[in-house]
């Protein structure tokens, strides 16, 4: 990353540029927002980020599980009703 001082040797030299830097984005109301981690904060978002993509994989499976059980149950329940 460029630090954007002009005389600084990133500005021309990509192998003298500045880094690694951390950054976490996001949107809020429809704008992304970003801001600036220290390194020591990279690692605990990054488990933070795993934990919720792995959660929201679970939440997937399980919705498709209950659209597969209410395609059964629904018909079953329409038969008791037409005894």
């Amino acid at each position: 990353m460029q630090c954007g001082k002009p005389n600084c040797a990133c500005a021309t030299d990509r192998a003298s540029q500045h880094g690694p830097y951390y950054q976490l984005s996001w949107k809020e109301k429809g704008k992304t927002v970003s801001r600036r981690l220290p390194a020591e904060h990279a690692t605990l978002y990054r488990q933070s980020i795993a934990n919720r993509q792995r959660l929201q994989s679970i939440i997937q499976q399980m919705h498709g599980v209950s659209q597969k059980a209410h395609r059964h149950l629904l018909p079953a329940e329409k038969q008791k009703k037409q005894r």
